[in-house]
């Protein structure tokens, strides 16, 4: 285990064949995947959102018409679901993970506690164990908001960069719904792929660098592209996010100005072109 000055908690396997390690250093838990950070929670501020990207994809909610129903895909530690329940207590949040052994992970070491229930109009945290693309391309709900957060590694898997899958993330999007992507900026071909389709298929979306500090040095792009019926109640819901910004470690002000100039977003393709395929 790298880094002797964590305390080893757990050690597996996932489905997958990777290796998962839990280690905790005073009140924080730490979630590691074939000796990769992955997450973290802090038992003494347990809603503290520890990623950069993390704050940028809740940013997601100052486009929204309506805050009740979310879709998460990609569980973790579960950091972003648990800030979606704790802040909205009357919303329902539907999370889809792949792996059973990370449900298994994150519910043991992670504070995350799955409501109980086949109503699908309760309120409450729900955990589905399977592919979020079969979820999205089978499922008769909408949402407000979906966030995919899907990385194998640090890349996302294939089927979601498709255009069917934007499509069906498209059809379950309520109206004013608002779609927030999580790419890595070294992953060029998805970052062109997935813009292009949400361009065509939602709306030209708005490009995030959450200037990730150099613990979090992964340099994630954040996508968020709200639909054509949406109502931006920027202002309401900014001051809404700062409410609880103590809670989740926000600065809203600096998130927003994150946002990259559309010809920022072209150099960053073009830039890994150049550099890495020439």
């Amino acid at each position: 285990m790298s880094g002797s000055r964590y305390k080893l908690l757990w050690s597996g396997t996932s489905r997958f064949g990777d290796h998962i390690e839990v280690v905790e250093k005073g009140a924080v838990v730490q979630l590691r995947v074939n000796e990769v950070w992955q997450g973290e929670w802090n038992r003494r501020s347990p809603l503290l959102l520890p990623t950069p990207y993390m704050q940028q994809m809740l940013l997601a909610l100052c486009y929204a018409r309506a805050l009740r129903r979310f879709l998460v895909i990609g569980l973790g530690t579960g950091c972003l679901p648990k800030a979606l329940r704790a802040i909205l207590p009357r919303s329902r949040v539907d999370v889809v993970e792949i792996d059973s052994v990370i449900v298994e992970v994150a519910k043991r070491f992670f504070g995350v506690v799955p409501d109980d229930g086949s109503d699908r109009r309760r309120p409450g945290l729900y955990v589905h164990v399977g592919d979020g693309v079969e979820y999205v391309r089978q499922t008769e709900e909408t949402y407000d908001a979906i966030f995919v957060d899907a990385f194998s590694g640090s890349e996302l898997p294939e089927a979601f960069r498709s255009r069917r899958t934007v499509y069906h993330l498209r059809k379950r999007l309520a109206p004013g719904g608002v779609l927030a992507f999580n790419l890595s900026r070294l992953d060029a071909f998805a970052i062109g792929d997935v813009v292009a389709h949400i361009s065509a298929l939602v709306a030209p979306p708005a490009a995030f660098d959450p200037k990730n500090d150099e613990r979090h040095d992964d340099l994630n792009l954040v996508l968020i592209a709200p639909t054509p019926h949406s109502s931006r109640r920027m202002r309401q819901r900014r001051l809404f996010l700062e409410s609880h910004k103590t809670r989740l470690g926000m600065d809203i002000g600096q998130l927003l100005r994150n946002e990259l100039h559309p010809s920022a977003l072209r150099h960053i393709t073009e830039t890994f072109v150049t550099h890495f395929l020439v």
